[in-house]
């Protein structure tokens, strides 16, 4: 491989002419009587309807033939003509290019070409290119064996280009497989286009196309262009979305993609040239919008902002350095007959790399995320564990406490004691007793252990039975409308009644009244009933008004009194349990708490 690479080609062209035919209608004969203007080695045209003219003066040689050698192999016709040596009023024609069957070609290789008598003399050929593509023309006339090194030497370079474009495709697929990604899947789109673009682009499609249908191999070559850059512009629109550029700029890559079916029509309907020209312009276009979007770029993900302007303003550097000789703006150099390869392959390495660091940043996370998990297993296996042995205790020593209080108070009942001692007695196990519940509701609430069972009952009813069995009925002054039954949990709706009322009656004046409404709201759906609890506030016992559900929070002036601080918190849980609100508000030295439930 390394004495290919360094094998020089003797090309024997002396001298190369350019004329131009507008209207392409000139013949062999017309234009060889009209003047010619020295042309560069590489023919850089553009795009254009006009037949391009090359007369080349070949050397003498001592070879039997010579090869005219030609590159790219895109070009759709070629026509060599010469004088026929038997009849030097007459000439020879023939006909090569991409719309050619590669089974009548001259030679069999992957460039266009022809083989012609070697002479003693210096000979002149014409040349006539007509093609839709760009008049980007390079012709060689070389010996057979150097031909044939030529031809060797860019089938290596493509079997390893190709071969390293396969790699990076199935590096690609595999790390799909492991962590679908959007814009690894575009990029896999992309890479399997580009591999049939550039098989397209170099000639290694035509030798599979049949001779009838040789036509089609053009067809198929201008397809892959266009297809090319559209699935290009996808793929960076999808990466170029994770960085949150402005959308002023990001639109108008959306607006480039609707070229594509524009172009297909334009395809279809003979307008290549005009097609492949505004194709060729929309990717100069498509590359200062990355550019200005990577550096527009507004939030940071893998790989960095910086690394990105990076990449992208070496990507525009390579597709202004390939496009720019395409449209005949600037003089093609060698560099430039595998410019479009070449770009392909830095495109590819530099997405490769975008997304090998995203992979492997996704990786990382997965791990991370995946050690998080685990610990959170841990943590909330421990905790479940530590729940169980919580509900565990509090179930046995509710157990346990409420027989010996039970005994106290039965021993209590059957002495019959007269003392005044005895009501401060009976007070103070009927709070120990209430302070074993609240612990074990709290228990229950905290476990989600409480079961709900919904029947139809009145709350008035619930109210009018707690008041007396509370003792409060000269305290509690009960205001209800017409009120209809509702569906809830009786018990539990009891319990949270029982707290706000308690609450009510144990930290306002003596003798002062505790009102209660029961009301409806019917114009708003579903219905609601609303029940508030309203007692005037001690002087000493002003609480705070956004802690009065938190946990064990007690007022300042509450401390004098017995309980945990858990009532309220545990009966805006028992409400919410019920799909309902409990509120507080302070009003004129007035604490109001309002429960609203649906029917």
């Amino acid at each position: 491989m390394l004495s290919v690479s360094l094998a020089n080609a003797t090309d024997l062209i002396a001298q190369r002419e350019y004329l131009r035919d507008a209207a392409g209608t000139l013949t062999v004969q017309e234009v060889s009587q009209l003047d010619f203007e020295s042309a560069t080695p590489i023919l850089t045209k553009g795009y254009s309807h006009a037949a391009h003219w090359l007369r080349i003066t070949v050397l003498p040689s001592k070879e039997k033939n010579i090869e005219l050698r030609i590159r790219p192999t895109y070009l759709d016709e070629i026509t060599l003509y010469y004088p026929d040596p038997r009849n030097p009023a007459l000439w020879i024609k023939r006909v090569t290019g991409d719309k050619y069957s590669y089974e009548n070609r001259d030679r069999n290789a992957s460039s266009l070409g022809f083989i012609v008598p070697a002479s003693s003399e210096i000979k002149t050929y014409y040349l006539r290119l007509q093609t839709s593509s760009s008049a980007l023309l390079h012709v060689q006339a070389l010996p057979p064996a150097e031909a044939r090194i030529s031809d060797l030497r860019q089938d290596i370079f493509m079997m390893i280009y190709l071969g390293f474009m396969l790699w990076i495709t199935f590096w690609a697929v595999e790390d799909f497989v492991r962590r679908p990604d959007r814009l690894t899947g575009f990029f896999i789109i992309y890479q399997v286009v580009y591999f049939s673009y550039a098989l397209a682009i170099t000639g290694h499609i035509a030798p599979f196309i049949p001779s009838y249908l040789a036509w089609i191999n053009d067809s198929i070559t201008s397809f892959l262009v266009l297809t090319n850059v559209f699935v290009s512009i996808l793929f960076y629109y999808g990466l170029f979305a994770l960085y949150s550029p402005p959308k002023i700029l990001l639109r108008p890559l959306i607006v480039l993609c609707i070229f594509f079916p524009l172009a297909v029509y334009g395809l279809m309907h003979g307008y290549a040239t005009e097609v492949l020209r505004a194709n060729a312009q929309v990717v100069l276009i498509a590359a200062v919008l990355f550019i200005s979007l990577a550096y527009a770029a507004t939030k940071d993900a893998t790989p960095s902002r910086i690394t990105l302007r990076v990449i992208c303003s070496l990507q525009t550097i390579s597709l202004i350095l390939s496009m720019f000789p395409l449209l005949g703006w600037v003089s093609a150099t060698e560099w430039n007959l595998s410019a479009t390869l070449i770009h392909g392959l830095i495109s590819a390495l530099l997405m490769y790399f975008i997304l090998h660091k995203r992979s492997t940043a996704i990786t990382k996370t997965a791990k991370q995320a995946k050690a998080s998990l685990q610990l959170a297993e841990q943590a909330l296996m421990f905790e479940r564990q530590k729940r169980d042995e919580q509900s565990y205790f509090m179930a046995m020593i509710t157990h346990e406490l409420k027989t010996p209080l039970s005994v106290i108070r039965m021993s209590l009942d059957a002495m019959q004691v007269k003392n005044p001692l005895k009501k401060y007695t009976d007070q103070a196990v009927l709070d120990v007793s209430n302070i074993i519940d609240s612990c074990a509701q709290i228990d229950k609430l905290d476990g989600n252990s409480i079961p709900v069972s919904k029947r139809s009952c009145n709350v008035g009813l619930i109210m009018g039975e707690l008041r007396q069995e509370l003792g409060y009925k000269d305290r509690v002054k009960i205001l209800a409308e017409d009120v209809e039954e509702i569906r809830t949990d009786r018990f539990l709706l009891r319990v949270v009644f029982k707290n706000l009322l308690e609450n009510a009656v144990r930290y306002s004046p003596t003798n002062s009244l505790v009102n209660v409404r029961i009301s409806w709201k019917r114009d708003i759906q579903p219905k609601h009933i609303c029940v508030t609890v309203e007692n005037e506030m001690l002087a000493s016992n002003t609480p705070e008004i956004d802690k009065v559900f938190d946990k064990y929070y007690r007022a300042p002036g509450a401390k004098r009194y017995t309980g945990f601080g858990l009532g309220l918190y545990i009966s805006r849980t028992i409400v919410s349990l019920l799909g309902g609100e409990l509120i507080a508000e302070i009003e004129d030295r007035k604490i109001i708490f309002r429960v609203c439930l649906t029917t």
